[in-house]
């Protein structure tokens, strides 16, 4: 698994917060199998198992529970880890059970193959309102790599943090009209003045 962890930038994953962040999914996922399927270990799983993950992990009674964008990274990184593992003949076949699907793409209608445990109903999750001063943290540290302070933080690699962070903007500032889509900036607090727009505050 440490091997897998140094040869992920050759799979596609380079930023060191995918790193971090795959090995911590695949981490948690030994420990679940350990700890809760009889002691297994990761190159004995299968399909039963990560449906039994997926009831854990995505209970919404559970104050430990995970959205589903963090349960799609969680496959992400199993998938990876899967063909990473058959490349390298440490399996000789693939544990979990995989689905074709329709999408859209900017190419038009594609099939895609996909782990069958992917999808989730993302209406079960709860909405959360961000504060606008919560929101600058997330687009200054997260995306575009700055210290709380404002100063850059050099030890930050960040790709297109720019173009992230405006892209961010762009889907904080638009309106909720019933009649047009524009945007209205955000740090002087006006609203959209179009006919059927609704008047409360900006929601993330």
């Amino acid at each position: 698994m440490n091997r897998f962890g140094r040869e992920l930038d050759s799979w596609g994953v380079r930023s060191d917060n995918g790193h971090e962040g795959y090995m911590r999914d695949i981490m948690l996922y030994c420990r679940f199998l350990h700890e809760s399927r009889g002691g297994k270990s990761i190159w004995e799983t299968d399909s039963a198992d990560l449906r039994a993950y997926k009831v854990v992990r995505m209970r919404m009674d559970n104050e430990n529970s995970i959205s589903a964008a963090t349960w799609r990274r969680s496959i992400a990184a199993l998938d990876k880890w899967v063909e990473w593992s058959l490349y390298e003949e440490l399996l000789d076949h693939e544990p979990f059970r995989y689905i074709d699907k329709t999408v859209m793409t900017p190419q038009g209608l594609k099939r895609v193959r996909v782990n069958a445990e992917y999808d989730v109903d993302d209406g079960q999750e709860p909405l959360h309102i961000v504060q606008f001063v919560d929101h600058l943290l997330w687009r200054n540290v997260g995306l575009l790599g700055e210290l709380p302070d404002g100063r850059p933080d050099p030890k930050r690699r960040e790709r297109h943090g720019e173009r992230n962070a405006l892209f961010a903007d762009s889907l904080v500032a638009r309106c909720r009209c019933t009649t047009c889509v524009c945007t209205a900036p955000m740090p002087d607090g006006r609203r959209c003045t179009c006919p059927g727009s609704p008047q409360h505050g900006t929601k993330l």
